[in-house]
C-alpha cells in the first residue's frame, strides 16, 4: 500500500491528467483523424485493386504468364533480379509514330495564319484536301510542339490529300525530330 502522500500525489496525477485531456480534446481528436487519414491513404496505395487479383488465385502464386505475342515482343528485354524472384518480361517497344500527330487545326481565309476554326479541326488519320487551309500539330517525344503550315492549294495545281500522321512522321524524320 502506498503512504498516503503517494497516495495524494498519485491522485493528483490522474487529475492533471484528466484535465489536460479535456483542455486539449480537440488536439487529440485531429491527431487521431491524422493518424486515422495517415493508415487509410497508406492501405488504399499499397493494396492491390481487387479487380487485378484474380479470385481463383492464390495469394502467394506466380504471376499469369503472358501472350505468346507479347513473348516474343519482350523476350530480349527479360530479366532476372535474383535466384528467388524474377520479374515478368517487359515488353519491346518502339515509339508510336502515330502519337507524334495532335491534330489538323483548321483556319480560314485559305490562309495558315489565317483565323482559328476549331470546328474544322480533323483528327490525325482524317483527310486533309487541298481546300482546307490550317496546320498539322505534331508533338514528337522528348521535343517541343510545332506545326507544319498548309495553304489552300490553287486550283490549277492541285495538292494531294494527305493526313497529319504522315507529315508529322515526315517532319521529325526530316528534321530530326521536329527541333
Amino acid at each position: 500500500m502506498l503512504p498516503v502522500s503517494g497516495v495524494k500525489a498519485r491522485q493528483k496525477d490522474i487529475l492533471d491528467a484528466r484535465l489536460w485531456v479535456k483542455r486539449n480534446s480537440l488536439y487529440l481528436f485531429l491527431a487521431s483523424l491524422f493518424i486515422f487519414a495517415t493508415v487509410s491513404i497508406i492501405v488504399y496505395y499499397v493494396t492491390p485493386p481487387a479487380s487485378s487479383v484474380p479470385a481463383h488465385a492464390a495469394p502467394n502464386a506466380p504471376p499469369p504468364s503472358l501472350p505468346d505475342e507479347a513473348m516474343k515482343q519482350g523476350a530480349a528485354a527479360a530479366s532476372v533480379t535474383n535466384a528467388a524472384t524474377s520479374e515478368l518480361p517487359k515488353p519491346v517497344t518502339e515509339p508510336d509514330l502515330r502519337s507524334m500527330c495532335i491534330a489538323f487545326r483548321s483556319t480560314a481565309s485559305c490562309s495558315a495564319s489565317g483565323e482559328r476554326r476549331p470546328d474544322q479541326d480533323v483528327g490525325c488519320d482524317a483527310e486533309v484536301t487541298g481546300s482546307m487551309s490550317g496546320s498539322c500539330h505534331c508533338s514528337p517525344q522528348g521535343a517541343n510542339t510545332f506545326g507544319v503550315p498548309f495553304d489552300c492549294a490553287p486550283t490549277d495545281s492541285p495538292r494531294e490529300a494527305f493526313t497529319c500522321a504522315a507529315v508529322c512522321l515526315e517532319a521529325v524524320t526530316s528534321k530530326g525530330g521536329g527541333t
